[in-house]
Parts: structure tokens; sequence; C-alpha cells
């Protein structure tokens, strides 16, 4: 999609991404939170060799609002076990947000200019192999004290036997990370990837 010389066009949302613009807009809305949203890659910056490439990253479709206690947290951890996997394994992964993330009852958004960026209730990551598949699901959450009935985790278990995970599952500061097969990602989302 983009070569080495590529002129990028697309403008950058970092003016809303601040600690500031952010807290004076959920001190309106009520939500206290020492946390903020960050720019959650989709396609993660260090996933390139290319210097365009990983620039290329930090532009409006690439990312999606992302507390970043989760971005730093256990979505670093999912991102580098996906690369280290991806060294010794042909994978195909998908990356996306589901539903938008409402509190009491306003949806959340990043505001810039006439553009809205929705904040994604749940983030998940989808991992194929040729021959399994694993998803991984986070709540992007700051007032939801326990997990969504509706998220996927026919495969926790095994997401426990990946190394350093066990911190993760089922807990209310990393979004309540639940793991599941591919039939049960697009069950819970909706519709089908492939």
């Amino acid at each position: 999609m983009f070569g080495l010389n590529a002129v990028l066009t697309q403008p950058f949302i970092n003016d809303e991404y601040t600690k500031k613009s952010e807290n004076d807009y959920f001190w309106r809305i009520g939500l206290v939170t020492n946390d903020y949203l960050s720019k959650g890659h989709i396609n993660p910056s260090a996933d390139h060799p290319f210097q365009s490439w990983t620039k290329a990253t930090y532009f409006y479709l690439n990312h999606v609002p992302q507390w970043q206690q989760l971005n730093q947290g256990v979505w670093f951890k999912i991102e580098n076990f996906v690369r280290n996997e991806s060294k010794t394994k042909d994978l195909v992964i998908f990356t996306g947000g589901h539903e938008i993330y409402s509190f009491r009852g306003q949806n959340l958004y990043i505001v810039d200019k006439n553009r809205r960026v929705e904040v994604p209730k749940f983030i998940w990551k989808l991992v194929i192999t040729p021959r399994t598949s694993i998803a991984f699901v986070i709540m992007n959450t700051k007032s939801d004290s326990q997990r969504d009935p509706r998220m996927c985790s026919d495969r926790d278990l095994e997401c426990l036997s990946f190394k350093g995970f066990d911190d993760y599952i089922n807990k209310e500061d990393a979004g309540f990370l639940s793991c599941c097969n591919e039939e049960s990602l697009y069950k819970m989302i909706g519709y089908r990837l492939m």
C-alpha cells in the first residue's frame, strides 16, 4: 500500500490526543480517571522494516482510541506475542474494534474539527495459522467493574498457557482479557472476516 517513497497526505489527529483535551471532555461527562486515551495502532508501528512503512502507521485510518494503561500493558504484550510468533509461523492477522464505548448513556469519541473517532468498547486481534486460530479480546472501558458476558472466552485456558498472559486474564485493569477461537469471535462481533 505504501512504497518507500510514498507521500502521505492523510492528517494526523495528534491535537485531540492530549491529556488536557481529554480531561476536559471526561470532566464534562463525569468520567473520573487518571488514565487517558492514546492512539492504539491497528497495525503496530514496530512490525515494519522500513521507516516509511512505520510512519504510515501513525495516520488516521490505522488507530483506535485505546486507554493508555491497556495500550502499554496487555495490548503491548499481545502485539509482542504475535510479532514473536510471526518469526516462525505464517500468520494471517486481523485487528479491530467493536461497539462504541458508552458512559452513562453517552457514546465516547475523540473529536477533531468535524471528524469523530469512536472509542470502541472492545478491541480484538485474531491470529490465524494454517492449523488453528486464536482471538484476543479486551474491554476498552473505564467504568465496567466486571467482564461483559458477550465476550468470547472458550480458549481462556489456552491464553493462560502463553507465557506472561496469566497476569491479564479476566482482570479489570487489563481489560478483562479473554481468548476464543475464530468462530466465537465472529459470533461476538456479528460478521465474518474471511
